[in-house]
């Protein structure tokens, strides 16, 4: 069965234009209708958490300028993923690592949730989704996924931000219901993804003959590299740093650690 690719940006569908280059080889590409922004960090695969740092401070300042999530009052983070399995777990390891505000004297309110995967729950998290926003009642909601691609130059090292909306669980053929601005209702709507996994069938162009043969016995095949755990574990404070920062800006980091310890 043919399965499409959470993947937000394929160059072959969408013009994007290089908006800033940085030290380590680091680039930011935006499309050319402003609602989608990369962050190509493939120096994170050989260096890690020595420019952690460094990356957390670019997405930071792209969320404030792009996408402007630290003027909203009412903040939803939706941790979308399996946090039983590891590379699809890093939306709800990241929304763990993230300043709770609602039910504090602390400005913007921000309330945090994970809702799980269908096949745990029984609920479609678009439903789940719409009803908590009906709760909360926020004016922004983020959302953090795990991304499936089609190149292995994007792996655990790629960090997709866009407003144009996130299908969750499609990556691994779900016929889920697209969760956009629209559909909840309101005034900002941004989706964070990391691609985590890869189908075999990419990787055919890269490898033998005798690979290519035997890979077609098994078209649905998803890869994740060896060392999934080591990269949830930056990509989420990569992450979750970057959004603490650009909401709570007045916080020092220290403030930050208490709050979330």
């Amino acid at each position: 069965m043919k399965r499409n690719l959470t993947d937000m940006f394929d160059e072959k569908t969408n013009k994007f234009d290089v908006e800033k280059n940085f030290n380590y080889g680091i680039t930011i590409k935006k499309s050319s209708d402003g609602k989608t922004s990369v962050v190509n960090a493939n120096a994170l695969i050989y260096l890690g958490a020595k420019i952690e740092d460094y990356v957390s401070n670019i997405l930071k300042e792209e969320l404030k300028k792009t996408f402007k999530i630290n003027k909203a009052k009412k903040i939803l983070v939706i941790g979308l993923g399996n946090k039983d399995i590891y590379n699809d777990s890093l939306g709800p390891v990241t929304v763990d690592k993230l300043i709770v505000s609602r039910g504090l004297n602390i400005k913007p309110e921000v309330s945090v949730v994970s809702p799980n995967v269908f096949s745990n729950t029984g609920i479609e998290t678009s439903d789940f989704i719409i009803a908590i926003c009906k709760t909360v009642n926020p004016d922004c909601v983020i959302l953090i996924d795990a991304l499936a691609t089609v190149s292995t130059s994007r792996l655990c090292c790629c960090f997709q931000i866009s407003k144009n909306g996130l299908t969750a669980g499609s990556g691994v053929g779900s016929n889920n219901k697209k969760i956009t601005k629209d559909l909840l209702g309101v005034k900002n709507f941004v989706t964070i993804g990391v691609p985590m996994l890869i189908y075999a069938s990419s990787l055919v162009s890269e490898t033998d003959s005798n690979f290519k043969d035997n890979i077609t016995s098994f078209p649905s095949l998803i890869l994740s590299p060896v060392d999934i755990k080591k990269n949830i574990n930056l990509l989420s404070n990569i992450i979750s740093n970057a959004l603490n920062g650009c909401i709570f800006k007045n916080l020092s980091q220290d403030e930050i650690n208490a709050l979330i310890n």
